[in-house]
């Protein structure tokens, strides 16, 4: 695009410009005009001066190095007429995004320690480490301009001679910065060589300031794109240590990658990444929630179900994908979707047919989240429901009395019955009186779509349950009582039972409630609370038929109703 639209500036210049008029538009279609094949050159020189990546597994970067080359490869035409393939050994590294200097400032941080000066002998080692990476950069420069050059070929012995220059001083840089950074994690090479060496391998740090120090040293990367690891870090704290802790309080890899995104990104850069729906629902990730917030000037999230299809095979989990642009915070700059369903007839149209809405990051006690919605009537019904400044709690109402279940699980529909049938169905005890209250509260489409917008959309925790306000008007409403009674006795005679030998040989007897085929009975529940909350009829007709696609469609006979 960038090409044809040089071209169509030059084409309309009038014979009378001055020939500096677009000399740079001038010499850069000169040089794709030299090249056989254009696709391929414009491609080739995108991998070569725009591309970058780094992955923990070496055979990934191989990988993903492959699948450039055979990108290339696809657009040859006449074989005979085949220019190199690039040599991206420098673009696309393998190390550990989470250890390592992402600038020089945190090499100097380091080497200060307390001392508010540096000393002499600190600022030569600063000067000739930036010296050292000044000049590992105009090499790689060099090495790029030799792979787009008009004829290849004849660059052969410098390209070769320069690629082995280029690593070794590389080598000589991290080996610096490696001593300097095993001496935080209280390892000293010179007395403990062996210790270091493991440290190395299990480390694997990865000096962006030295590696990229061009795009470091102006700002950072334009655009960081990724799909982290979900992995927690107590399975990897034997292992290694990150080196940016701020957020190891989340407990997971992937919202330390996102930190570090924003630590690679330029001051109005983007980054989009993949990431599991609990970045964005659950109280442990407030901390990432609360960065997003700050460091962006614009925040776009999107949510996805894994049911009844999911956004990709391997992550068989509900995701989010986070695009943001770094920036001063603003007022109404966080948009988000809806929690999307679809099914696999459905995927090519999924991206187009995302709906946006203005959310906020909220937190209370015992939550925390930006609100899944995609328009402002679920945020009308989200702040009627929960009141955010309201003070009529659920806390309010708990106490020794009436004890109720609620479940834990499930997919399409909530429940809250009288009996324990498992582990899977938690306690919640009341004051004396509230029980039917909360047992249609909870299974209530309304309660549907506060934990669906607010929570992981997976488990159901008793911060979950303490977002809800109770309006005191509701102890005395007999048609709840009637209505919890009808609910219970429907649910227990359409639930299917079964009986499951255990592993030690035992039998259990199971229950499936099929919830679905007490909806009618759900809409009345609805309908009352409507007016205790004080629903509008377009708000109270949103709720009723809230995913009722996939809540009644096939999803529910394919998948079952978690019950």
């Amino acid at each position: 695009a960038y090409v044809d639209g040089m071209a169509e500036l030059v084409a309309e210049l009038p014979a009378s410009a001055p020939a500096k008029t677009y000399r740079d538009f001038r010499e850069t279609l000169a040089d794709v005009g030299r090249h056989p094949n254009r696709a391929y050159f414009i491609l080739k020189r995108i991998m070569v001066n725009n591309l970058y990546g780094v992955d923990i597994m070496a055979e990934a970067t191989e990988i993903a190095k492959l699948r450039l080359f055979l990108k290339l490869v696809a657009l040859v035409e006449d074989v005979a007429r085949l220019e190199p393939l690039p040599d991206i050994d420098f673009n696309i590294r393998a190390g550990n995004t989470l250890v390592g200097f992402a600038g020089l400032a945190q090499v100097e941080k380091v080497v200060r320690g307390d001392r508010l000066l540096l000393l002499p002998e600190d600022e030569a080692l600063l000067a000739e480490t930036k010296e050292e990476a000044e000049h590992v950069d105009r090499l790689f420069g060099r090495f790029r301009q030799m792979q787009t050059a008009h004829d290849v070929r004849e660059w052969s012995e410098d390209f070769v001679a320069a690629k082995a220059e280029l690593r070794r001083r590389l080598a000589v840089l991290n080996d610096r910065l490696n001593r300097l950074l095993a001496l935080q994690y209280g390892v000293e090479p010179a007395r403990q060589p062996a210790a270091y060496d493991a440290w190395l391998r299990s480390h694997q740090p990865f000096h962006w300031c030295v590696e990229f120090y061009g795009i470091m040293a102006r700002g950072g990367f334009d655009v960081v794109i990724g799909n982290p690891p979900y992995v927690e870090y107590s399975t990897i704290r034997d292992v290694y240590e990150p080196s940016n802790r701020s957020l190891l309080k989340t407990g997971n890899l992937y919202s330390l990658c996102t930190e570090k995104s924003l630590d690679l990104v330029t001051p109005n850069g983007y980054v989009g990444i993949i990431v599991p729906i609990s970045s964005i629902s659950t109280p442990r990730m407030k901390s990432l929630m609360k960065l997003l917030v700050k460091q962006s000037c614009f925040l776009s999230i999107s949510s996805f179900a894994v049911r009844p299809d999911k956004l990709f095979i391997g992550a068989d989990m509900n995701l989010t994908i986070l695009l943001l642009r770094r920036g001063q915070p603003k007022t109404n700059a966080v948009f988000c979707t809806r929690y999307n369903r679809w099914y696999t007839s459905g995927r090519p149209y999924l991206f187009q047919t995302l709906v946006y809405a203005k959310s906020r990051y909220f937190e209370t006690d015992q939550s925390a989240a930006i609100p899944k919605i995609g328009s402002s009537t679920e945020m009308h019904i989200l702040d009627k429901a929960v009141a955010f400044r309201g003070v009529e709690k659920l806390e309010a109402h708990l106490s020794v009395g009436d004890t109720i279940y609620y479940h834990s699980g499930g997919r399409y529909y909530r429940k809250a019955i009288r009996d324990r049938l498992s582990n899977e169905y938690k306690p919640l005890t009341l004051k004396k009186g509230w029980g039917d209250v909360l047992i249609c509260l909870l299974s209530s489409s309304l309660y549907y779509l506060i934990w669906i917008i607010t929570s992981d959309t997976y488990h159901v925790t008793q911060g979950d349950i303490r977002l809800l306000t109770v309006p005191e008007s509701l102890e005395n409403d007999q048609r709840l009582t009637g209505l919890a009674t009808r609910l219970l006795a429907d649910m227990w005679a359409q639930a299917e039972r079964r009986t499951r030998t255990r592993a030690h040989g035992t039998q259990q007897e199971e229950v499936n409630f099929r919830v679905g085929k007490s909806k009618r009975i759900i809409d009345a529940i609805d309908r009352v609370l409507a007016q205790h909350y004080g629903f509008t009829a377009e708000e109270l007709d949103f709720i009723i038929n809230y995913d009722i696609k996939y809540r009644m469609g096939d999803a529910l006979v394919e998948d079952g109703d978690g019950g």
